[in-house]
């Protein structure tokens, strides 16, 4: 448990290197005189997408893959204030591969991945990344999550009656998060940063766009944010 939790942990540093960098396709690094490990094989693909291997011998036939689109609440417009993480709940409800998401899921369960919005997913101002830790590098185990991970970069399909389905789900999420911690967050950063977006625009957004906003908003937000050149892929892995 403790190396998974480890392989899970690397996998996850190395999105740092997926920010702040002046060119979106570019690796933050590049930039920086700090050196980085020797052992990453950084690469990007010709549509601008980025991705990064890092081999780890612990634990053996482990793989963990993360998925960080380079987009959060921050680049949400003022009628699309949620819809940054809305979209991650929504790419678990029907994509391209998979359009019937509840085959999916079991599926996944099968292999022996955890699998679901809560548990593979998290949005933030700046990113939002999806996890997905594998327990086997077996054909079909590999074929699978590569393909999920596709999806959830452009195969959402983003159904109407799904969106309707999963308002619910979130708006109970907005209502689990409403604590006295959570006020106090929200005065701080107003009060710390009255002139900054980020004060504007904590990632569980809006009740009114969380209920209203159609599906039109949610494919502009996609389309808009999920290209190829905000995206990078990181794999973490042991394949012998």
């Amino acid at each position: 448990m403790y190396y998974h939790k480890f392989t899970s942990l690397v996998a996850l540093s190395l999105l740092a290197l997926c920010t702040c960098s002046l060119n979106a396709t570019q690796w933050a690094h590049l930039d920086s005189d700090v050196a980085v490990d020797s052992t990453v094989t950084f690469g990007t693909l010709e549509n601008g997408m980025r991705y990064a291997i890092l081999p780890n011998a612990e634990p053996p036939g482990r793989v963990s893959l993360r998925l960080h689109v380079d987009s959060g609440s921050l680049s949400e417009s003022e009628d699309q204030r949620g819809l940054a993480h809305f979209l991650e709940h929504m790419v678990f409800n029907g994509s391209k591969h998979f359009p019937d998401a509840s085959l999916l899921i079991p599926k996944m369960q099968r292999l022996g991945i955890a699998f679901g919005a809560h548990a593979n997913a998290y949005t933030s101002f700046d990113e939002t990344v999806y996890m997905l830790d594998l327990p086997n590098i077996e054909e079909d185990t590999l074929d699978l999550a590569f393909t999920v991970m596709r999806d959830f970069a452009d195969g959402a399909l983003l159904e109407t009656d799904e969106i309707d389905k999963e308002r619910g789900v979130v708006l109970a999420e907005m209502n689990s998060r409403d604590s006295v911690q959570m006020r106090l967050l929200e005065q701080r950063l107003e009060f710390l940063m009255p002139n900054f977006l980020a004060s504007q625009r904590l990632p569980i957004g809006l009740e009114s766009v969380i209920a209203g906003a159609p599906r039109d908003r949610f494919a502009t937000y996609y389309s808009d944010n999920y290209t190829a050149q905000n995206i990078a892929f990181i794999i973490c892995k042991r394949f012998f």
